[in-house]
């Protein structure tokens, strides 16, 4: 067999058996020869407390391109990476405080704006700004400036006003302290005002690629083997009931008719939640 790709991925399917586990390992674009007899041959280990193997062949299927989506503070981004979960963007939190006072803005994300005001008078306020809750596989730092202003109680400006800007990496903490006082002329302050914002680049995350299935021609057939009980399938799912250990998988066809393949496989418990799964180990490649 001509191996066209062996691309491990974790793909999104599209049966509702799969869907039960949430995530199967996905075999790659694989294609059989028009020889007499041509037989593909892979072994798959499941382990810990694997009641089953769930497997099914897709017969001319094909992978749609990752589509890059920007970043959102208030949704989930393409799909569930199985890795890392529910894909979140890169965000700044502030807290504003004086004595007991306190306020704060949550979730300010890259390209955003949030404005936050304290009535705390004359005095010493404390800005706290972090990155809790970002996305920790985006490396990069985030730019931000923060624009203050002494407002007395018709929002003219004190003794205060003006702007700094900064960086802050993941799961970092900065804080400022900006004084206010009475200003000869407009008087005491009454409030402080404070504008942040994210100057970040918006990120842009490309999907999961979803594997398109076609309809089983009957074409091609797979038989999933583990001791002496085997299935056959041309394109529905199977479960073998085999527990842990190793499972072979053939793919042939009938009608020795050259044929573009993948197949996608979990190895799942009596809830049908996944256990530990291999990658496809290749033993024979025609």
């Amino acid at each position: 067999m001509k191996k066209i790709a062996q691309k491990l991925a974790l793909s999104l399917l599209a049966c509702s058996t799969f869907e039960q586990s949430g995530w199967a390992l996905d075999s790659g674009t694989q294609n059989l020869t028009t020889t007499v007899g041509a037989t593909d041959y892979f072994k798959i280990n499941c382990a810990g407390d694997t009641d089953h193997l769930n497997f099914k062949l897709l017969e001319n299927a094909t992978t749609a391109d990752p589509v890059e989506t920007p970043d959102k503070p208030s949704v989930t981004i393409g799909t569930v990476n199985p890795t890392t979960g529910p894909i979140l963007p890169q965000i700044l939190n502030a807290k504003l405080s004086k004595l007991k006072l306190t306020t704060s803005a949550s979730k300010i994300a890259a390209g955003t704006i949030k404005e936050i005001s304290l009535s705390g008078g004359n005095g010493s306020y404390l800005l706290n700004l972090d990155t809790i809750g970002t996305n920790l596989n985006l490396k990069n730092s985030q730019i931000y400036s923060v624009q203050y202003q002494c407002l007395n109680t018709v929002n003219k400006v004190t003794t205060g006003s003006a702007i700094v800007t900064g960086s802050l990496s993941n799961g970092s903490t900065k804080s400022y302290t900006i004084k206010c006082s009475k200003s000869k002329t407009t008087g005491d302050t009454s409030s402080l005002k404070i504008k942040i914002t994210n100057k970040t680049a918006i990120t842009k995350i490309k999907s999961a690629a979803q594997v398109i299935e076609t309809p089983a021609s009957g074409n091609l057939m797979a038989q999933v083997l583990k001791g002496v009980t085997a299935l056959n399938t041309i394109g529905e799912v199977l479960n073998l009931q085999g527990g842990n250990g190793d499972y072979s998988v053939m793919v042939n066809s009938p009608v020795n008719a050259a044929k573009n393949y993948r197949f996608q496989y979990s190895c799942l418990n009596t809830s049908n939640i996944e256990t530990k799964t291999s990658l496809i180990q290749i033993l024979q490649d025609q």
